[in-house]
């Protein structure tokens, strides 16, 4: 049984306020402060693995202290979830705030909070010292957002001025473009004189606290691995006892318990994946022999969100520039040098992909098993390319496989990442796709719905993998062919042919089967 603890409206404020696409208000897991508390939070501790809070004071006190959070509202439309506005975390309650630039010039949010002063540490901030606007006081700290930038100087003059404004009761907020590093060091260097903290107890608190994080860690690992055990152990004695007492002989009370108990555990399995997305754990195969033991996961969802938006514009930089590189070396410049450069781009970027997809997906990203494995052909066929030798078979197949890397990695992968990640956006705001989902190079269920009008495009790519197979077979059987480069790639484009086309034919089947029963079921 979990612990039940009290915690303080503050920390459920920022718990609210944490950055996100929108706001968490609207999510589907945030709870509704109920009257009933310790019956709720005991009933939740009971099949919970972390402690449960109730929130000092109540519904009264919350909604009090917040006003501006207090909602009956359970169903949003796109429109209204876009709208609902993210606040500024409290660092010090009823006093000291930390957000982003947009929340600094929301006079909305300013006069919400109550703030009395805004400091601004922004390169592109071209408010003077201490200058007014509207009711707020102003101060502009112009540093850029780099890692090279030195707040130091800074400090004092932010210390004293939040200082003076907090000893008069006035709040103070202190912004920056994202909200992150250069307003937390400030707010950080604050609390340290106003606490009276040196850097050195500062990092020993650091340090302490992550001994007390991998303890958590630890402890929470084994009880998962302790209570997947006992679901095994309940999973076989279920079937044993199906097995010993046919089903004419249960009553009705004894099967909707079983139906009830197998539904429980599903819900358990689901839970404890949600919950190993947070802790540490072994790499796969692939992790181990490229960066070794080393653990990958990702401890806060801000930080899996900002990784899997990395990686997507990862893809989107380097689909722009593979696209002008294969239009130079196809219509511009016709050298080996810059074709084996180009290959070995290739080669990099799908060994990046597999490397930083292997990295998503242990933190929770659901990518389909082909989706990945067609990456690793990708990447052996580029290798295959990139060491291909100049001659006449080479020269042959040269302007078709640059003319196929327009179509395919240029347009086509563009066009899919620009409608996928617009569809992807929407679905997360309904609650209907993970907030880990990535765009692929191919076609799955969730693209049915505004998606459809891609498939051409993708079963056209398709086969021109088929065509390329075609053409390098009837290659590698002319007389004068001596590069064993030639039946590789055949191989390999009939392999990348074979898995993408049955794979997205099998996706289209089973939206279409799954469609005509729900027709049928009206």
């Amino acid at each position: 049984m979990a612990e039940i603890i009290m915690c303080e409206p503050l920390e459920l404020y920022n718990l609210l306020n944490q950055g996100g696409c929108v706001s968490r208000l609207a999510e589907i897991n945030y709870l509704c402060l109920m009257g009933r508390a310790v019956k709720c939070a005991q009933a939740l501790a009971k099949v919970s693995l972390y402690p449960v809070h109730i929130v000092r004071g109540g519904f009264e006190r919350f909604s009090a202290l917040y006003p501006s959070l207090r909602t009956e509202k359970i169903i949003y439309t796109v429109t209204e979830l876009e709208n609902l506005k993210i606040y500024p975390v409290e660092v010090i309650a009823g006093l000291l705030y930390m957000g982003n630039q947009k929340q600094g010039t929301d006079h909305c949010i300013l006069k919400t909070l109550k703030i009395s002063a805004v400091i601004s540490i922004s390169q592109s901030d071209t408010l003077e010292s201490r200058s007014v606007k509207g009711n707020q006081t102003i101060l502009s700290i112009p540093v850029a957002d780099s890692a090279v930038s030195d707040l130091y100087p800074s400090f004092e003059r932010t210390c004293s001025f939040i200082g003076s404004h907090i000893n008069m009761g006035s709040r103070v907020l202190i912004v920056s473009r994202q909200g992150r590093s250069r307003c937390s060091a400030v707010t950080i260097a604050f609390l340290m004189h106003h606490l009276k903290y040196t850097l050195e107890d500062t990092h020993r608190l650091y340090k302490q606290k992550l001994e007390e994080v991998t303890k958590l860690q630890d402890s929470c690992s084994s009880a998962i691995a302790r209570q997947r055990k006992k679901l095994k152990e309940l999973t076989v004695s279920l079937e044993e006892c199906k097995e010993n007492s046919p089903t004419t002989k249960l009553s009705l009370e004894d099967m909707d318990a079983i139906t009830e108990i197998e539904d429980s555990m599903k819900d358990r399995v689901d839970a404890f994946s949600e919950m190993e997305a947070f802790l540490p754990k072994k790499n796969g195969l692939y992790l181990s022999l490229v960066l070794g033991n080393v653990n990958v996961t990702l401890l806060n969802k801000q930080s899996k969100f900002a990784y899997k938006d990395e990686y997507e514009k990862f893809k989107l930089v380097l689909t722009v520039i593979l696209f002008v590189f294969s239009f130079t070396c196809r219509f511009l410049l016709s050298y080996r040098v810059l074709d084996a450069l180009f290959n070995f781009l290739l080669v990099w970027y799908y060994c990046t992909l597999t490397i930083r997809e292997s990295i998503l997906i242990s933190n929770g990203s659901r990518i389909k098993g082909w989706w990945v494995f067609h990456h690793y052909v990708s990447t052996f066929l580029s290798g295959v390319m990139l060491t291909w030798p100049d001659g006449a078979l080479y020269q042959m197949f040269r302007n078709q496989f640059l003319t196929y890397c327009l179509y395919q990695i240029g347009f086509v992968q563009f066009l899919q990442y620009y409608y996928q990640s617009g569809c992807l956006y929407r679905l997360r705001a309904l609650g209907e796709r993970h907030n880990m989902d990535l765009t692929v190079e191919g076609f799955q269920s969730w693209m049915w719905r505004g998606l459809t009008f891609l498939l051409p495009f993708l079963f056209f790519g398709h086969f021109w993998q088929l065509y390329n197979s075609i053409t390098l077979f009837k290659m590698f059987q002319l007389p004068e062919c001596k590069e064993w480069q030639v039946a590789m790639c055949g191989c390999s484009y009939m392999v990348l042919f074979l898995g993408n086309f049955f794979t997205t034919l099998g996706v289209v089947y089973q939206k279409y089967m799954k469609n005509q029963d729900k027709s049928k079921s009206f």
